[in-house]
């Protein structure tokens, strides 16, 4: 195994406020490239390095690191096939996919994204180091690298589920650490759970086709990836577009859901803000909305609008969440009614749709 230093050099090198950072890559030109871009920040300092996903489970034993870099391609065991058993031995940090597999192979990164991998990058190719591969990297550390949240040994405690009445629409936002968040929402809802579901999560529009089909396979209902006008049928789910917003319509004899290319009011594509604010207007007091996973505050403006209209707002727990920054938000402004884990949100729906 490879270290960066012994592990007792670890507790006296490491400054107080700087992010930790472990790196799991089989070429050692990649490794000495990360650490040079991300030392260069200032404020990221290298704890350990790794030449396999086997020797990264061994490392994260005596390191504790904010984030994980790691390759997808490596011998004898993928960082896909290990990426589980990485998240658990990090207790709480962070892993980010840096491979050059995920630019081309859509799959490979919904996969990493759905097993609990915060984001993806894609490596260099061989024309070298671009100044925007640094800056993203650099950019996507200091992002995702905050506090860390340790998860072990946390007890369980008991869950009052809020009542609802049936509702006629589900909305669900979401960004980093939102996937894992949705497929746990829909591998628990009961087929009793007729509402149309409306999905908008932060995600470029190349892998939405990818995505579309592990929620499929997640929930085996109709998904509907939403790039013109299109009348709403029960039971099924729509997928917000990565190059535009998704939005519901009412007419005087019907809703529908369609794209727009243009959302002044969020910097975000594509939208909860706007989902939740078409959602208000469409629905009013009939919508459930669900803010899960994601940095920063897209959802926040829109549940406002949800909650002027008598909707019902819950927020993920901060627990279960990967990043508490969206449904964070939802809770400080009061409009969030619930914090729960998605399988909570499920079980409460479910209950909803029972009689």
């Amino acid at each position: 195994m490879t270290y960066q230093a012994q592990p007792k050099f670890y507790s006296e090198r490491q400054e107080q406020g700087k992010i930790k950072v472990v790196l799991v890559d089989d070429s050692n030109v990649a490794r000495s490239i990360f650490e040079r871009v991300l030392l260069s920040s200032g404020h990221i300092e290298i704890v350990g390095c790794a030449q396999s996903a086997s020797e990264a489970i061994e490392l994260l034993d005596i390191v504790k690191a904010d984030i994980i870099l790691l390759d997808i391609e490596m011998p004898n065991r993928t960082g896909l096939e290990a990426l589980p058993e990485i998240i658990e031995k990090a207790d709480g940090g962070k892993v980010i996919i840096v491979s050059s597999f995920v630019d081309t192979n859509g799959p490979a990164a919904i996969k990493a994204l759905s097993l609990g991998a915060c984001d993806t990058l894609s490596k260099p190719g061989k024309s070298g180091v671009r100044g925007d591969f640094s800056k993203q990297l650099v950019d996507m550390v200091m992002r995702l690298g905050g506090k860390r949240k340790h998860i072990s040994n946390i007890p369980n405690l008991p869950i009052t589920l809020p009542e609802i009445e049936k509702p006629k629409a589900i909305f669900i936002g979401a960004s980093t650490g939102g996937i894992p968040s949705i497929e746990e929402f829909l591998k628990n809802i009961s087929k009793n759970v007729t509402a149309p579901i409306f999905i908008a999560q932060h995600l470029p529009d190349v892998f939405i086709s990818y995505f579309a089909r592990q929620l499929y396979l997640m929930s085996k209902r109709k998904i509907i990836s939403i790039y013109e006008k299109t009348k709403i049928t029960d039971g099924n789910i729509y997928l917000a577009p990565g190059n535009g917003h998704m939005v519901v319509e009412k007419t005087r004899s019907n809703i529908f859901v369609n794209k727009i290319d243009e959302y002044d009011d969020s910097y975000y594509t594509p939208s909860v803000d706007a989902l939740f604010h078409s959602a208000a207007n469409a629905y009013g007091s009939d919508a459930l909305a669900m803010i899960l996973s994601g940095m920063g505050q897209d959802g926040c403006k829109g549940a406002k609008s949800l909650a002027n209209s008598n909707s019902t707002i819950w927020s993920q727990d901060q627990e279960s969440c990967v990043v508490w920054g969206m449904p964070g938000s939802a809770v400080k402004d009061g409009t969030s009614s619930a914090q729960l884990k998605p399988q909570d949100m499920a079980e409460a729906v479910n209950k909803a749709f029972s009689s």
